[in-house]
């Protein structure tokens, strides 16, 4: 995990992202209000990085726009690649049978609200 601050605070930084931006909103166009946000181009929970370069300047409202449309898509499942496309290989357990089921639902786009696996190591089941 790094120790590095998901926030741009260094006037010097965050002037920089401004003036790259010409002061304009990187999404919409518009002017930047004197609330604009320092928006991680890469989710920074991905990264774990807060680099200018990979940074843009967004007014709040696309800001929260683009971070809700990321927010939904994890939601659908889109985000599930991590599963392969053919688990015949791999033996699973029951619990575990049952979890990648339920994924490849939310994938498919079923609404599915709370899933939560609780799995103690040592178990055996």
């Amino acid at each position: 995990m790094s120790n590095q601050s998901r926030f741009l605070r260094s006037k010097r930084l965050r002037a920089a992202l401004w003036y790259a931006a010409n002061g304009k909103c990187q999404k919409c166009g518009c002017d930047l209000p004197t609330n604009w946000h320092a928006d991680h181009i890469e989710r920074w929970a991905e990264t774990n990085r807060t680099n200018v370069h990979e940074m843009q300047a967004l007014c709040p409202k696309c800001h929260y726009e683009k971070t809700a449309e990321e927010n939904k898509s994890m939601a659908t499942g889109r985000q599930l690649s991590l599963f392969p496309q053919s688990t015949e290989s791999i033996k699973l357990r029951h619990h575990q049978e049952q979890f990648l089921q339920i994924c490849k639902r939310i994938q498919a786009g079923e609404k599915i609200r709370k899933v939560v696996m609780v799995v103690t190591p040592g178990a055996n089941y």
